[in-house]
């Protein structure tokens, strides 16, 4: 993945609004193999994730909940092509219970060069997370 591949900038707005709501800038997606996201939903956050994978391999990628004390809540297979992307909700994949407070990591395909990136949305505001990276995933 190119250098200005992976920078970008984004503007934030519910399409029903005149005004602007937010703007942000989105750092560079960051490399790595496991991406772990820190997160609360207590006030309604939710959190985004974009994961890519610059590579020839083609293979799963895992979503693991765990909450605040490190008990693993639920986990999560799906499939990444070869120099595709997935962006997604975590809500969307994972179960978690009412005001969950723990992380998610994203472990993405093995073998292959993986990015990642985090997007919370709390109310109307939107922000981007950049994920702890770690060499290897967490033990689920």
């Amino acid at each position: 993945m190119s250098e200005d591949a992976r920078v970008g900038a984004g503007l934030y707005a519910p399409v029903h609004r005149i005004r602007v709501a937010g703007e942000t800038t989105v750092p560079p997606a960051v490399p790595g193999n496991s991406f772990q996201f820190i997160f609360d939903t207590r006030d309604g956050t939710r959190l985004g994730f974009a994961l890519a994978n610059d590579s020839d391999v083609d293979g799963p990628y895992t979503v693991v909940a765990r909450d605040q004390f490190n008990n693993l809540l639920d986990v999560e297979f799906d499939t990444l092509n070869a120099h595709s992307q997935v962006s997604r909700f975590i809500d969307q994949i994972v179960v978690l219970p009412p005001g969950f407070v723990g992380s998610i990591e994203v472990i993405g395909v093995s073998g292959g060069r993986n990015y990642a990136v985090g997007l919370q949305f709390t109310g109307s505001v939107f922000a981007t997370v950049q994920p702890v990276v770690r060499a290897s995933p967490l033990r689920f």
